[in-house]
């Protein structure tokens, strides 16, 4: 951090990160979901239509956990409906492949899209599922070392499925880089969104806001808050390799220096925030 610091308020939405409480409410609230939705007893919800929840509400349970192992390891695993007793650490291993196993039966009762384009990517998709599935596999290959073959090839038979999705997700060009930040294209697999006009922003997740600073923010903040490390661009980025994507994702001028003058322009899809905060990134 340099001179842009944020104050403490920014510095509290950092140290959400450190914290597990959010991750498990969202686990409760979809372990009643997976428990209550194939009692409901209404004509207008048809068999596919719960199955199809249930498979979101087991998407987003087992997303939570894999983000939690990859933050803490070890981690409590339950999946019963409201409980409310303690729980050791569970092995991330064995957590890893209890994720695999219900994500296997989920994933076939999800669509491979959806014809309501205000559902694209923002809501589990079978390839959300399947791409949930391959970064399971590859962390396992590494908390598992003794059998990352058969992760390795259990990744190989994920993406021949892919190849089944009958055109509904594609890679966009990189000058399409705004619509696929803004969201909800054929390149999105799965996406959150957050627009402050529909109540969508939760604050202590905005990583974009850390790294944007004036025009795309209130004019009166010059510096961003973070940077990554020279080193670690120059290796994900090397000086001497031609990549058009240092131009269009990041100003250049600082794309190697650190420091508070960094900045991510693929996060500069801007909206107007009246509640005080000037121009702020949607995503």
């Amino acid at each position: 951090m340099g001179n842009g610091s944020p104050d403490f308020k920014n510095l509290f939405h950092i140290l959400r990160f450190t914290q597990w409480d959010r991750f498990f409410k969202v686990i409760a609230s979809a372990n009643i979901a997976i428990d209550v939705i194939p009692q409901i007893s209404d004509p207008s919800l048809s068999d596919a239509d719960k199955k199809r929840y249930v498979g979101e509400a087991v998407f987003i349970r087992n997303l939570c956990y894999f983000f939690m192992i990859r933050l803490w390891g070890d981690v409590p695993y339950y999946t019963k409906p409201y409980f409310t007793g303690s729980l050791a650490r569970e092995n991330k291993v064995i957590v890893l492949k209890n994720l695999l196993a219900d994500m296997e039966t989920a994933k076939e009762n999800l669509p491979w899209s959806y014809t309501n384009p205000s559902h694209i990517a923002v809501r589990a998709m079978k390839g959300s599922a399947i791409v949930l599935m391959m970064h399971i596999n590859m962390w396992l290959a590494c908390f598992d070392g003794d059998n990352k073959n058969q992760y390795y090839d259990n990744v190989d038979k994920l993406g021949v499925q892919m190849d089944q999705s009958q055109g509904h997700y594609e890679l966009l060009p990189l000058t399409r880089t705004k619509e696929i930040f803004k969201g909800r294209t054929k390149e999105g697999l799965f996406e959150i969104p957050q627009n402050v006009n529909y109540g969508e922003s939760f604050g202590w997740s905005a990583f974009s806001d850390n790294v944007l600073y004036a025009p795309y923010k209130n004019h009166v903040i010059l510096n961003s808050y973070m940077s990554y490390l020279p080193a670690f661009m120059e290796k994900v980025f090397p000086k001497e390799v031609a990549d058009n994507r240092k131009s269009v994702w990041y100003v250049q001028d600082y794309l190697y220096t650190g420091g508070d003058k960094f900045m991510m322009l693929k996060f500069a899809n801007v909206y107007a925030n009246d509640r005080g905060g000037g121009r702020k990134p949607r995503r």
